[in-house]
């Protein structure tokens, strides 16, 4: 398998995968389902009803990529903690929430494409109790086995969500690839000891960068031998 590195400037070297990939893991919110507008909403609207301005940039990219505790502990401050109970009873995540959830483009075509192939898929999250609602909404269960949350293993960074899924799978790090778009994606990686594959990020330091789906399924195809044979990217 070589895939290209295109994140470390003045260097054409590329990546060897020194096993046959069997498996991708990926992540949820930025990988597999168009979140931020949904982070938006939703943080923003229990800083309203806290009296609270709307997150700042860098609040939003926090949220993107940690659980729902810790974002939410974060964007508000200490004194306001205690009402942070009271005040996540009156946010309705079906009604208010799921309705800016959106598939990212591509991803049914591409998941089928790579279950035909015969590639193992699962989910490494930080989501909790929404992941199930999440996977039945938009028909992914499917397509991954396991889905592990922060409410089964240690959240990410800790790599226990990665080493869970390849005992399950019975398959060795070098064997898979974790698709990932966040600095807490990279960092579980490197220390699950898995091959990192960046989703639609080249700052990130990765063992190969992927634009989209459609680039995903095409090199894919090259590294197993197989044709795209998916009209649909």
């Amino acid at each position: 398998m070589r895939l290209t590195l295109r994140n470390r400037e003045g260097h054409g070297n590329t990546f060897h995968h020194p096993r046959p990939i069997k498996g991708l893991i990926f992540d949820c919110d930025g990988v597999l389902l168009d979140t931020m507008e949904s982070n938006r909403v939703y943080y923003n609207m229990i800083l309203e009803k806290l009296g609270l301005e709307p997150m700042t940039p860098e609040q939003l990219a926090y949220v993107h990529s940690r659980t729902a505790r810790q974002s939410v502990e974060y964007i508000v401050p200490q004194y306001l903690h205690h009402r942070i109970p009271d005040v996540l009873q009156q946010v309705d995540y079906m009604r208010d929430i799921l309705p800016h959830l959106r598939a990212m483009d591509g991803l049914l075509p591409a998941l089928r494409w790579c279950q035909t192939a015969g590639l193992k898929m699962a989910v490494a999250t930080n989501r909790s109790t929404t992941m199930d609602r999440v996977i039945s909404m938009f028909g992914l269960q499917r397509y991954f086995f396991p889905v592990m949350t922060a409410l089964k293993k240690r959240p990410k960074p800790h790599p226990d969500q990665l080493t869970h899924i390849l005992r399950v799978w019975g398959a060795h790090p070098e064997e898979v690839a974790f698709v990932g778009d966040t600095e807490v994606d990279q960092a579980t990686a490197r220390l699950a000891g898995v091959p990192f594959w960046a989703f639609g990020d080249e700052s990130l330091l990765a063992d190969a960068h992927v634009r989209d789906y459609r680039h995903l399924v095409n090199s894919l195809a090259r590294i197993l031998q197989l044709p795209v044979g998916c009209q649909e990217l």
